[in-house]
C-alpha cells in the first residue's frame, strides 16, 4: 500500500488558504476520463493529471481518473512513450464520466468517427 503524502508545514498553510480545514463536509467525486489519441502531447496529458493529484491531497478523493484508448491496445504518446490505456473507450464508460478529456496532438490525426478507428 502506498503511504499518502501530507503537504509540509510551511506548504500546507499556502496551499489551504481559501480551503477550510475546519469543515468536514463531503465533497461530491469527481470522475474523470482521458481519451490518449494516438501521438497525444505527454506533457499536456501530465499536467492535467498532476492537477487532480495535487487537489486530491488537498481535499482527498475529489477526482478519480482512468485512461481510455480507442483500440484495445497501447498508445504512443508525442515523446515516443507507450502507454497501456486502463480500458477501451465504450458507450457504457462514458455514462460512468463526469469529465473527458481527449489527449491529442501536433501529429495526432484528426478523425471524423471514432468508430471507425
Amino acid at each position: 500500500m502506498i503511504e499518502r503524502r501530507e503537504f509540509s508545514a510551511g506548504m500546507k498553510g499556502k496551499n489551504l488558504r481559501y480551503v477550510d480545514e475546519n469543515r468536514r463536509s463531503l465533497s461530491a467525486q469527481t470522475r474523470t476520463g482521458f481519451v490518449l489519441l494516438e501521438h497525444f502531447s505527454l506533457p499536456a496529458f501530465t499536467q492535467a493529471l498532476d492537477t487532480f493529484v495535487t487537489a486530491n491531497l488537498l481535499r482527498p478523493e475529489l477526482f478519480t481518473s482512468r485512461t481510455f484508448g480507442l483500440h484495445g491496445g497501447e498508445v504512443v504518446s508525442d515523446l515516443g512513450l507507450v502507454i497501456r490505456p486502463d480500458a477501451p473507450l465504450d458507450v457504457s464508460a462514458l455514462k460512468d464520466l463526469d469529465l473527458l478529456v481527449i489527449c491529442g496532438g501536433y501529429r495526432t490525426e484528426l478523425k471524423a468517427n471514432w468508430r471507425s478507428c
